[in-house]
């Protein structure tokens, strides 16, 4: 099969990998001095050149807008802001579930069928165990987004189909990998995203 990427044909015979960037990696490739390990920078680096390259595709989920419009930092606002307008990302946005009191109504968001639903608890239930809707009524919105933004760029990601979710995030993402990986949803270091992408060159 042939296949357009950044205007330039690949005929590989099979469609270029497709892996979704969490915000913390936007956040990383921004910065002038990151403090993040040498390695995984590097890795970044060649993850965005391969998709400059048109060997993969990057894209973000809806959910880096909502963590973008938690970001207090003005200076760390515009380097996100001017990294974006010269990176590879895919357009527009992977949507995620319409979660009430966390989505935007028009938004990119959409209405769960009982299988994303049903996933979206599972991850939910891996990365959040202590969640509960029912007290959550008065929580206010920047909060409540913030405590579900790790869920929604996941069940973002498994619904868009891509090949793995690229994170720096080893507390609350990494740790859980093994539990993850069963319900379908590969997360990896952008060492390990690199690794998967060099199986296309």
């Amino acid at each position: 099969m042939e296949r357009l990427c950044n205007g330039r044909k690949r005929e590989t015979g099979r469609m270029p990998m497709r892996f979704t960037l969490d915000t913390a990696c936007v956040v990383t490739l921004s910065k002038s001095e990151p403090d993040t390990p040498p390695d995984q920078i590097a890795a970044l680096v060649q993850l965005v050149d391969l998709a400059s390259d048109g060997v993969i595709e990057l894209q973000l989920a809806a959910a880096y807008d909502r963590d973008f419009d938690r970001y207090k930092a003005p200076d760390g606002r515009a380097r996100q802001l001017a990294w974006l307008a010269a990176a590879p990302i895919a357009e527009p946005r992977v949507s995620g579930l319409f979660v009430i009191g966390v989505s935007v109504i028009e938004g990119p968001d959409v209405i769960a069928s009982d299988e994303e639903a049903s996933l979206y608890d599972d991850i939910r239930a891996v990365l959040d165990p202590a969640f509960d809707g029912s007290n959550l009524g008065d929580e206010p919105h920047s909060r409540l987004a913030k405590r579900t933004s790790d869920i929604d760029h996941l069940i973002a990601h498994g619904r868009s189909g891509a090949d793995a979710f690229v994170t720096l995030d080893d507390t609350t993402i990494l740790v859980h990998r093994a539990r993850l990986a069963r319900l379908g949803v590969l997360v990896c270091w952008p060492t390990e995203a690199v690794t998967l992408a060099d199986g296309l060159l």
